[in-house]
């Protein structure tokens, strides 16, 4: 494990480290001189390297918030995530060693359900369709090359589970691959599987990404990971698992302040309404006037984002009803409170009924009878009129509650059903549509709502794209806004913008990558270089890194044509930006001179290329991360940029309120899952 080797090194220089990165490298020092992965002594080293980490993981709290801590908590998750996936290894090569000879050869075993499977069909065509389906014929053939293992045999296996497991199948079909013959082909097909996967290989292409990360061994490292869960072995499975959590980790992190999210919240609201309306036969007109306030709260759960949108507020009215002979002038006062929880989980977006309550005092200022001023009947008409004002004021009280509640209840629905059709537009528009466009996957992986913070963790990849590895930054524990995003999720998508292998005109990639983002057109630089054709490189064509306080970005091409005299093949360009902030404005900024790589190129040669790019990825040219608009917004005015940072593939940023000079992180220096 060179990378890991590297780590500890880096450790070397630190008395207080010496004595832990001695012991790591002594164990490590015993397992290369092993035979192979199932030796006797592979159990032994395995305990002593997870007592390592623990005893690092003790220790971490001794060492001040800096270098040496970030550095120590790198080496400490570079080992853990190995001993991870050593520990299973280890136990599927002693159980195949365990197996090796036993029972029947695998071609004696498959050999009859193979049959069994095929003689199901009595229509030729029905037949010929499933037996093509199931690759039966290339199973055949490749049982037939005699052993068990081999990447081809891998790929035979893999493909024919993966259909019968296939989400796309109709119920008949889906019935017919659940049959006792076609579960006994699979139950082969999966034992099959386990045992043609080469572990070693896998081993030695992980570390090989580590030290490179490629995306034709992040493919590699992902086929074998979905092979794995393919599988009917618990072992298979479990390392599938540890796979996907430590090299398929969530790659894109964002937290928000509950303070943040009520600043999106519309001020106070006050509406005047006319009131028509008929209490106990009582026919009553006038005005309301109803004042709503709207908060934010969040409630905390360790596996959901949970959002209590909470509504207070009161309604004053000054009314006039009619009762037959009686006219009464009436002032009334409401107070009320409303509550809808959201919440958020790897399956969507729930929404709770809305719980409302309210409590009305109706106050009848004066009244006026048919009968006033005649003698002896008014004022027994007046008695009575006071007698049912006070029995039927109670229950006039309990109807307007119940009338009020209705309505904050619609209201609230009404307010929260507008944000979150907006907020769905938006994100379906700029996120969810391009990226189904380019078949990547933004895969929710966790959700955790404290007292203070609503935080979403996602996958960006698609089924055959790694995604996070290393252990990412952790933000200020006073930050309002925080995002983390790791250099896979740039490259996931880059990947997908099919530029491998093929040529374009320079300035036609200003239209063809922004739309495939779905993003808008860009503006074609006005010195951009005419006549320039580009081909691109068939593998990682474009990468972004992000380390060392920068964005390195490079681009490899297997040819440039510039008019029809100049002619140049597989030339790398690389070019470094660092982030730059100004009072209105965060963006990134070319920083340095173009790299250029390639073989047997004349001064003249590197001159023109240089010029070429220079102006591609023009040193005045800004990448704008938040725009003038967005900071002169009021929500953001005041918010501070509190973190950039860009180390392990990560680039960290965080926002809060303005603070002394000194300050912490919220859990450390760096984090491995939350």
């Amino acid at each position: 494990p060179l990378t890991l080797i590297v780590q500890l090194e880096s450790l070397l220089d630190h008395p207080d480290c010496d004595p832990w990165v001695s012991d790591v490298r002594q164990q490590l020092n015993f397992m290369a001189a092993m035979r192979s992965i199932d030796s006797p002594e592979m159990a032994s080293v395995l305990r002593q390297l997870e007592k390592c980490v623990q005893t690092a993981r003790d220790d971490a709290s001794q060492f001040e918030f800096g270098e040496l801590r970030t550095n120590y908590h790198r080496a400490i998750y570079a080992l853990e995530k190995r001993i991870a996936v050593w520990e299973k290894i280890y136990d599927i090569a002693v159980k195949k060693r365990q197996e090796f000879g036993k029972g029947l050869r695998f071609d004696e075993r498959i050999a009859d359900p193979l049959d069994a499977t095929v003689a199901l069909f009595h229509d030729d065509d029905q037949r010929d369709a499933w037996v093509h389906y199931l690759a039966i014929d290339q199973i055949r053939k490749v049982v037939g090359t005699g052993g068990i293992s081999g990447e081809r045999h891998c790929e035979i296996a893999q493909l024919a589970l993966e259909r019968i497991e296939s989400n796309n199948l109709t119920p008949s079909q889906r019935a017919f691959l659940s049959s006792p013959t076609v579960s006994r082909l699979k139950q082969e097909l999966q034992y099959w599987l386990a045992r043609s996967l080469d572990h070693e290989e896998f081993l030695a292409r992980l570390e090989r990404f580590e030290q490179t990360p490629n995306a034709e061994d992040a493919t590699y490292l992902t086929h074998f990971s979905r092979s794995l869960h393919l599988t009917s072995d618990a072992n298979s499975h479990d390392l599938g698992r540890r796979i996907d959590t430590h090299w398929r980790n969530a790659n894109f992190r964002v937290a928000v302040s509950g303070k943040l999210l009520n600043r999106f919240l519309p001020e106070p609201i006050s509406e005047r309404d006319p009131v028509h309306d008929t209490i106990l036969g009582t026919s009553v007109h006038g005005i309301s006037r109803t004042t709503t306030r709207l908060h934010i709260r969040l409630l905390p759960d360790p596996q959901r984002i949970r959002i209590g949108v909470e509504a207070y507020g009161d309604v004053a009215s000054a009314t006039r009803g009619q009762n037959g002979p009686v006219r009464t002038v009436n002032q009334g006062r409401t107070t009320y409170s409303a509550k809808k929880v959201l919440v958020m989980d790897i399956h969507g977006l729930h929404r709770h009924e809305t719980e409302a309550d309210s409590e009305t005092a109706t106050d009848v200022v004066g009244f006026r009878t048919e009968y006033d001023g005649v003698p002896l009947l008014g004022s027994m008409a007046r008695a009575r009129v006071q007698s049912e004002i006070r029995n039927r004021n109670g229950a006039a009280n309990s109807i307007v509650n119940q009338r009020v509640t209705t309505s904050v209840r619609q209201r609230l629905n009404a307010e929260v059903d507008k944000h979150l059709r907006r907020l769905e537009t938006e994100l379906s528009k700029k996120a969810l549509i391009p990226l189904q466009r380019l078949m990547v996957k933004a895969t929710p992986v966790s959700f955790r709502t404290t007292n203070e913070r609503a935080i979403a963790r996602y996958r960006i990849a698609g089924d055959n794209q790694l995604a996070a590895y290393t252990p990412r930054p952790q933000a200020p524990s006073d930050s309002m806004l925080s995002v983390q995003v790791h250099q896979s999720a740039l490259n996931n998508l880059m990947n997908k913008l099919n530029l491998e292998g093929n040529q374009f005109e320079l300035e036609d990639l200003y239209n063809i990558i922004p739309e495939k983002l779905g993003r808008n057109v860009a503006e074609i630089p006005e010195d951009l270089p005419e006549n320039v054709k580009i081909k691109f490189a068939a593998r990682d064509a474009v990468r972004f890194y992000f380390d060392d306080g920068r964005i390195q970005v490079v681009v490899r091409l297997a040819r440039l044509d510039s008019g029809r005299s100049h002619r140049w093949r597989n030339i790398t360009f690389q070019a470094f930006y660092r982030l730059e902030k100004t009072d209105h404005q965060l963006h990134f900024i070319r920083d340095g001179s173009i790299q250029l790589i390639a073989k047997r190129l004349s001064i003249t040669d590197q001159m023109a290329l240089r010029g070429i790019f220079s102006k591609v990825l023009a040193k005045n040219r800004k990448h704008v991360i938040v725009d003038e608009e967005t900071s002169r917004d009021v929500k953001f005015t005041d918010l501070k940029l509190h973190q950039c940072v860009m180390r392990d593939g990560w680039l960290g940023l965080a926002w809060g309120a303005a603070r002394p000079e000194k300050w912490r992180t919220a859990d450390g220096d760096s984090a491995t899952s939350r």
